[in-house]
């Protein structure tokens, strides 16, 4: 029986939501469940396991996003850009709408009349492909890590101020 089956509908909700950057309050209003279910959610093995599998997945999901765009950029076609900043005045709207902007960064209108178009640098683009780092960033690990720790401390009983 995998991790997922064992979970009912909601704990999968507030796993999905907490491993996607929600906080355990805003993870358990999204799942239907209050504040007090969510932290004691969090100190079970399977929700522990289930929240760093669909991160794992969504870190996955986010690299092959960034592939993807970065090869985009990296063979993009300015030459609508170039149309837009030489003839901006002879653009109608159905052409403008249809213009592939993708390479540009940045519009900017001159005081003197003109525009000035910046554009994604393209050897960068290729640059980031070719380094092509698959592992996942030490920030993310470290979000990763507060989960556990957190589920962790969710499972020790705390004094209040008294020591009681």
């Amino acid at each position: 029986m995998s991790t997922q089956e064992k979970l009912t509908g909601r704990e999968r909700c507030f796993c999905y939501h907490y491993a996607h950057g929600c906080d355990a309050e805003h993870a358990a209003a999204r799942a239907g469940l209050s504040l007090q279910q969510a932290i004691e959610l969090i100190g079970k093995e399977k929700v522990t396991a289930e929240v760093h599998r669909l991160w794992e997945l969504e870190q996955e999901r986010l690299q092959s996003l960034a592939r993807l765009g970065l090869g985009r950029l990296a063979a993009v076609d300015n030459r609508d850009a170039v149309k837009l900043a030489l003839h901006p005045e002879e653009l109608g709207d159905e052409e403008l709408e249809r213009l592939d902007l993708y390479g540009v960064s940045s519009i900017k209108t001159l005081k003197g009349g003109g525009v000035e178009i910046g554009l994604y640098d393209r050897l960068r683009a290729l640059e980031a492909l070719g380094a092509g780092e698959k592992k996942v960033p030490d920030e993310a690990r470290s979000f990763y890590s507060a989960l556990i720790s957190a589920g962790k401390g969710a499972q020790e009983p705390r004094e209040d101020e008294d020591g009681v």
